[in-house]
Order: structure tokens, then C-alpha cells, then sequence
């Protein structure tokens, strides 16, 4: 029995294809009857992946409520961009190919830019790319990545 691939990859997969509504999620880390969303796993099993899946980065919530009896509500609970990475749901930074194919594709959209600024920013990126190396645009993209993802859970 591995847990990745019995309990922690199929709650993984749950959460991502049927996001709880409202973003609730309810576990209870002392029953061991059947997780009503999950009936192949016990309460307590689905509640110890949500903390796995957690302690690895692979999902997120705003905050935790222990209820009596051993509930947990799990608040604004949703699956990371590393768990999405796991799922083979977001792309790899190994995906981004060199900087020169990089660079090559923002001077592309440059030349198509609707705006001088657009055209100078996307110029200014491409050189950025070609200078920075692999190393430096796993970098970029991390971050534009997670300003992207921030920007869309700050606005939902």
C-alpha cells in the first residue's frame, strides 16, 4: 500500500476536480467511517491527506476550524499551482524551454503589440530572458505565475 497513491493522490484529484462549494471542506480526523465525497477512504484518512497534501504545498486553505467531536472545517481550501504541477494540470518550468525560444517568442509579440509601451515592456523582457539564463527565468516564472494566481484569487 503506497498512501501517495491510495489516500493522498486521489484526495489531491478530488479537490481539483470538484472544487467544495464555497470552498468548504469537511473532514473528521477521528471517524473511520466512510468520507461521504471520498467512500473508498475512511474520515480519518481523507482528514490526514488534506494535512499531507498541505504540509507538501499541494493545497491551501485560509484557516482551519476544529469543531467538537473531532469535525474540521477546512476554509477557502484549493489546490496549488504544485499540486496542479502534480496532476499534470499546470506546466513545468522545464516546459519554458531555453531563454533563446523564450526571448524569440516576446520579441514575436512585440512586433504585434497594440501599444509603444506594450511593444517596449515585451521588448525589454526578451532581452531580460536572453540574459538571465535558465536558472533566472525559472525565476520570472515562478513569480509571474504566482502574481497571476494572486490576482485571481484576490479578485474572485
Amino acid at each position: 500500500m503506497s498512501l501517495w497513491l491510495d489516500r493522498d493522490l486521489p484526495v489531491l484529484r478530488f479537490l481539483h476536480d470538484h472544487p467544495p462549494y464555497e470552498g468548504m471542506f469537511e473532514t473528521d480526523r477521528l471517524s473511520r467511517e466512510p468520507h461521504s465525497a471520498l467512500p473508498q477512504l475512511t474520515e480519518q484518512a481523507v482528514h490526514a491527506a488534506v494535512q499531507t497534501l498541505h504540509d507538501a504545498g499541494y493545497v491551501d486553505f485560509e484557516k482551519r476550524e476544529d469543531e467538537s467531536m473531532g469535525g474540521v472545517l477546512w476554509q477557502d481550501i484549493l489546490v496549488t499551482g504544485a499540486g496542479k504541477q502534480v496532476l499534470g494540470e499546470w506546466p513545468l518550468f522545464e516546459a519554458l524551454g531555453s531563454p533563446a525560444e523564450l526571448a524569440a517568442i516576446l520579441d514575436r509579440l512585440a512586433e504585434m503589440a497594440a501599444t509603444d509601451e506594450e511593444e517596449s515592456n515585451l521588448r525589454k523582457a526578451a532581452s531580460s530572458a536572453r540574459e538571465r539564463g535558465v536558472d533566472g527565468l525559472k525565476t520570472l516564472a515562478a513569480g509571474a505565475l504566482g502574481a497571476y494566481v494572486r490576482s485571481l484569487v484576490i479578485g474572485a
